[in-house]
């Protein structure tokens, strides 16, 4: 799958990233396996947390995760 975003939260969710400028590659960084998986494992643990009714926050998309004050 590939993704184009410049929400840059949202990069370490992948395995590459492709930076571009001016239309073309600039830069390929490799994600770190393990700290994509703790993203990924932060984010499932939160959502599930939500379903259970023990976190009354929010989980926005384009924000990333955003915690409200009540």
């Amino acid at each position: 799958m590939i993704m184009v975003t410049h929400d840059v939260a949202l990069k370490n969710f992948a395995h590459r990233v492709v930076k571009m400028a001016d239309g073309k590659v600039n830069r390929i960084i490799d994600i770190d396996p393990k700290a994509r998986q703790g993203l990924i494992n932060e984010l499932s643990k939160r959502v599930d947390d939500i379903h259970a009714g023990n976190d009354k926050g929010h989980l926005m998309i384009r924000e990333g995760i955003f915690q409200s004050d009540g």
